[in-house]
């Protein structure tokens, strides 16, 4: 039997806008503004960040089945933080979050894949992405 993560509501783009490819809102202080506002539910930033964060899932589900594998997930992670990273944005896990030594930072995302996935296997639904990323992004503010 499939494991099946709640339905999370779909916000609705405005028809002229199309889902972003990025977070880079300028300097450091409009990107944190930015964020204040995007982990805020029911604002136009969330939904412009729900949708980067989706197009990213979608880019990294390599079989299409709703699930991102334990080894695409790294690579979602260093597209997630490239802005964060390159405005160098204060987090508590800074130092390995954004760190060049590739076998830690590995290691660290490794620990926030299991913690945030309850099943314990190798996939991670949307939910439980959007949830990490939020959580994530909350933490910078």
């Amino acid at each position: 039997m499939a494991e099946v993560c709640l339905s999370t509501s779909l916000p609705r783009l405005p028809p002229t806008r199309t889902p972003p490819h990025s977070l880079d809102h300028g300097n450091m202080e409009q990107f944190k503004e930015f964020l204040t506002t995007a982990v805020q539910p029911g604002t136009a930033e969330h939904t412009e960040m729900y949708w980067f964060l989706l197009e990213l899932f979608t880019e990294h589900d390599t079989e299409k089945e709703g699930m991102v594998m334990k080894g695409e997930f790294f690579s979602m992670m260093d597209k997630v933080l490239e802005t964060p990273k390159k405005l160098d944005i204060a987090h508590p896990d800074k130092a390995i979050l954004f760190s060049d030594d590739v076998e830690k930072k590995r290691e660290h995302q490794l620990d926030i894949f299991k913690k945030n996935n309850p099943r314990g296997d190798n996939r991670m639904c949307v939910d439980e992405w959007i949830g990490l990323a939020m959580d994530l992004f909350k933490k910078m503010i």
